[in-house]
């Protein structure tokens, strides 16, 4: 059985393992839903061709795993793996105030805080920020792939993930773009995944209105409209 080898890469905490989890629904596709395939790619040249031949040797149709902009594959290898058909997800998230957020509570809940979180707005800023330079390289590298000839669908966290603090899945628009990307028939692609943090932000951060003014000040209330129409449905 040929198989067409498949990568969501995006930032992290940008709801890539959702998409994967979604995927891997589909009778006919498999993908790295616990991560573990994307592990081959640190280090030698060897170890990323041990992560091409995983992908190459599934049991199904389409087999696909996730990479974060620090693990992309060398535009070398992508370009090889464009003669096996590769089909490359770019899943980005322009809204990264949640996205920081949950950087920021899963940072607390190491230290052994517990909710509701009390956070640094500075340090909060300073994680929105990152994750704005870490979207940039995750574009240019999807770029520079689609520039050597490589399927690349460009999708977003609000577009798979729909409204609301729930989800059962991919809405259906979405889903069928995905299968036909991946070349394959049109199932509804689910998942039994609850989203972490989902209550407001207001309720799940102790000094909300200090930071609420921190992201005022700094130029991003628009993001904090979008949160309130989340969290109407």
């Amino acid at each position: 059985m040929k198989t067409t080898p498949g990568v969501i890469f995006t930032v992290t905490r940008s709801g890539g393992g959702y998409l994967a989890h979604c995927l891997d629904s589909h009778p006919l596709m498999l993908w790295d839903t616990a991560n573990k395939w994307a592990g081959l790619i640190y280090g030698s040249t060897t170890v990323t061709e041990n992560l091409l031949r995983v992908l190459l040797t599934r049991p199904k149709p389409v087999s696909g795993t996730k990479l974060v902009t620090g693990q992309a594959l060398p535009i070398s290898m992508a370009v090889w793996l464009e003669h096996e058909g590769l089909r490359v997800i770019c899943m980005e998230r322009e809204n990264v105030l949640r996205q920081a957020m949950s950087a920021e509570v899963k940072r607390a809940k190491r230290e052994g805080h517990h909710w509701p979180f009390h956070l640094d707005p500075e340090m909060y800023l300073d994680s929105i920020k990152s994750r704005g330079i870490l979207a940039g390289k995750l574009k240019a590298r999807c770029d520079e792939m689609e520039a050597a000839g490589i399927a690349v669908y460009h999708t977003t966290y609000a577009a798979i993930a729909g409204e609301g603090p729930t989800s059962p899945g991919i809405p259906e628009p979405e889903g069928r773009r995905a299968c036909d990307f991946l070349g394959m028939r049109y199932r509804p692609l689910t998942t039994d995944l609850k989203r972490n943090h989902a209550m407001p932000m207001a309720r799940l951060v102790q000094n909300w209105p200090e930071v609420e003014a921190a992201i005022i000040e700094a130029g991003y209330r628009i993001w904090l409209r979008d949160e309130a129409i989340w969290h109407q449905g």
